[in-house]
């Protein structure tokens, strides 16, 4: 849900698109897509099956908030898929920094 100056200023400034639907969902699906291709690479070199049980519970957070909680809540939901999110990040930015095959793939 949008705050109401937001709602004002976005169409004032030409960028009214972004409150609608549609952008809304092309974001989720980018976010997650981009969490698919990066923690699946990471899995490929670190073998660590805990960075698709942090993307499986993030998915199950934003599915959740989009098609199944009433609207006061969604923003929750969709808050805690994008920590999950950024937590199956940070896991596999902790782990290439452990790496000698990481390591070796920067210099």
């Amino acid at each position: 849900m949008a705050t109401p100056l937001l709602i004002i200023a976005l169409p004032l400034i030409g960028l009214g698109f972004l409150l609608g639907e549609s952008v809304e969902l092309v974001m989720i699906v980018a976010a997650v897509g981009l969490a698919v291709g990066s923690l699946t690479w990471g899995y490929r070199h670190h073998r660590k099956w805990q960075l698709f049980l942090i993307l499986g519970g993030a998915f199950v957070f934003i599915f959740i908030a989009r098609f199944r909680v009433p609207e006061e809540y969604e923003s929750i939901f969709t808050a805690c898929g994008g920590i999950l999110l950024m937590a199956g990040h940070l896991l596999n930015r902790r782990l290439c920094r452990a790496c000698q095959h990481c390591k070796m793939l920067e210099d």
